[in-house]
């Protein structure tokens, strides 16, 4: 179609008008938009609603100062205490609420940014990375480049980008990389200025992040581990450098401890002031080992991710012996061991060492970014693919060293490869579109995820309330008797059925849902103030007598509750 000198022509045209920083932005930038830009219409979801929506402190930041009486905001405690451990996350939704109220598309834009901005940066810790070993230039823009578009790419990060509260994890994602090259930045500076000027931009970023999810708790490891693998130094003059940082690890603990202080629902365990919702109040060991099966249904999920949804089916383990726990373990071990074993090996500064190094440094990072999700602290969800939105920074980085390292033992033309990697850029950015898609109808959504975990039975309260909403009653209470079957300590179905009975006049119905509710665990007022009335309504007052005065025991003087005691006849 054009001659040789016509393609040179425009070649050096082409260059000319955009340099050579422009094209790896351009790119990035690109491939993020094209794989988010159906996500801006997609609806609230799940604890966006409790957090977001409902939550008063996102609407007027005034009500901060009441964080104490935080009933009478009408928010949990653990929300309070959310607020407080997390609180630059809720300030940039409160600033969404600020300029846009509940319009979606201005907080799916703040998150689509993040997540760019995240690529971006990512791309300049990997040239920061290669370039602290000996490794051509180039060699080094094309790793960083690559590994940069699989992150931004990849659909395992749907959840964190488009599942709108999860801004947590991709927020802190944001200051951890800020950090880490900040860091870099001012131990390679010359200038006394620059240097002290890029320490402290890193130390800011540090608490920043230590404030916007607790993940960031293992960042100044992770600063310490960058120190020892890739920047100069004698022992003497790290530890010097690495002191502040391992000094904010006292935040989080501290302001732990303070929430335990004036908490009811932390008076039996500080750890519960970390909850976003629910905290799990099984072993921490059995969490231990029910995550080794996790991590590697993190790793499948990252090489090939098939099968994306909300919330898993995933089993609780008890005893290391079992197979899949005793496996798991062995896998990942091994995993971790040659992690380690590739950084010790690396240290020799050869062309080999620096992927060696890179590799063993990806693969520690996984582990340490996981720590926090993935160890003894027992969260109620085993499993949730926005908590892989750090540590596939590291994964990724690892698995695209190795795979540089073994082009060049093969020799690989130039070519196959840029095809090869345009082509999993190309199915990863389609897979992406393909899922966001499903997030933008919530039955969809649901049903989706019932179909792939029939198990669980939160998504199916969520798919019976749809179904309500859109008066489809019957279908509610078919999925609401399912959950109610599938979780012998889960209440919501039932006092979901109650709702859909008492609005149908099936009142004798509704109380005996509101029992078993109560059976289960919820001793909520709202929960004891709707037996009351349904009991009363069935004609049984004596029952409706007993759950008004549950409630008189926790509160005599609610007006209320007084008032309807008053009404049911003696």
């Amino acid at each position: 179609m054009f001659s040789p000198q016509t393609k040179e022509t425009l070649s050096r045209t082409v260059k000319r008008k955009i340099p050579r920083w422009g094209w790896p932005f351009l790119l990035i930038v690109g491939i993020g938009l094209i794989a988010y830009a159906n996500t801006f219409s997609v609806p609230f979801y799940f604890d966006d609603l409790s957090c977001i929506v409902e939550n008063p402190v996102v609407h007027d930041l005034s009500n901060l100062r009441h964080l104490g009486d935080y009933w009478q905001l009408g928010i949990a405690e653990d929300i309070r205490n959310n607020i407080v451990t997390r609180f630059v996350t809720y300030l940039t939704f409160a600033a969404n609420y600020k300029l846009h109220g509940l319009e979606v598309g201005g907080y799916h834009l703040v998150n689509l940014l993040l997540h760019l901005a995240n690529a971006l940066l990512f791309y300049h810790l990997v040239r920061l990375t290669r370039n602290s070993v000996p490794v051509q230039a180039d060699q080094s823009d094309n790793l960083a480049l690559i590994v940069a578009l699989l992150f931004v790419a990849h659909p395992i990060q749907t959840t964190a980008v488009t599942y709108i509260l999860q801004r947590f994890a991709v927020l802190a994602t944001f200051f951890v990389l800020v950090t880490l090259c900040t860091y870099v930045l001012s131990v390679r500076a010359s200038a006394p200025g620059w240097r002290k000027g890029w320490y402290a931009v890193a130390l800011i970023a540090t608490v920043l992040a230590m404030y916007t999810k607790e993940i960031a708790f293992t960042l100044p490891l992770l600063v310490a581990l960058f120190d020892w693998t890739f920047l100069p130094g004698e022992l003497r003059q790290r530890l010097r450098r690495l002191a502040p940082f391992f000094a904010t690890m006292l935040l989080l603990p501290l302001t732990v401890m303070t929430l335990a202080s004036v908490s009811e629902v932390t008076s039996q365990s500080s750890t519960n002031a970390l909850d976003l919702v629910n905290l799990g109040h099984g072993s921490r060991w059995s969490y231990l080992f029910s995550q080794w099966p996790v991590i590697i249904t993190y790793l499948r999920l990252l090489l090939f991710p098939a099968g994306l949804r909300l919330e898993y089916d995933v089993p609780r383990y008890t005893s290391l012996f079992e197979p899949a726990v005793l496996t798991s373990g062995l896998l990942l071990t091994t995993l971790l061991s040659l992690g380690l074993w590739l950084l010790y090996r690396s240290r020799v500064d050869t062309a080999a060492a620096a992927s060696r190094r890179t590799i063993g440094f990806g693969v520690v990072w996984f582990f340490i970014t996981l720590a926090m999700e993935s160890s003894f602290i027992p969260l109620d969800d085993l499993l949730f693919e926005y908590r892989l939105y750090l540590p596939s920074c590291g994964f990724i980085l690892a698995l695209t060293a190795g795979a540089d390292l073994l082009r060049q033992r093969l020799v690989l033309q130039a070519e196959l490869v840029k095809i090869t990697v345009a082509c999993l850029i190309l199915v990863l950015t389609t897979a992406t579109i393909l899922r966001n898609r499903t997030w933008q109808d919530e039955i969809v959504f649901w049903q989706d995820n019932v179909s792939k975990s029939p198990n669980p039975a939160r998504p199916r309260c969520n798919l019976a309330y749809l179904y309500r909403e859109q008066g489809d009653l019957s279908r509610a209470i078919a999925e609401l008797e399912i959950a109610g079957r599938l979780n012998p300590d889960y209440w919501p179905p039932f006092e979901m059925l109650g709702d859909l009975r008492w609005n149908v006049g099936l009142y004798t119905q509704a109380a005996k849902d509101y029992e078993e509710a109560l059976r289960r665990g919820n001793r909520s007022r709202g929960l004891l103030l709707k037996l009351g009335r349904a009991q009363r309504r069935s004609g049984n007052p004596e029952g409706a007598r007993a759950a008004l005065t549950a409630i008189l025991a926790i509160n005599p003087n609610d007006a209320e509750v007084l008032a309807e005691l008053r009404d049911i006849p003696r």
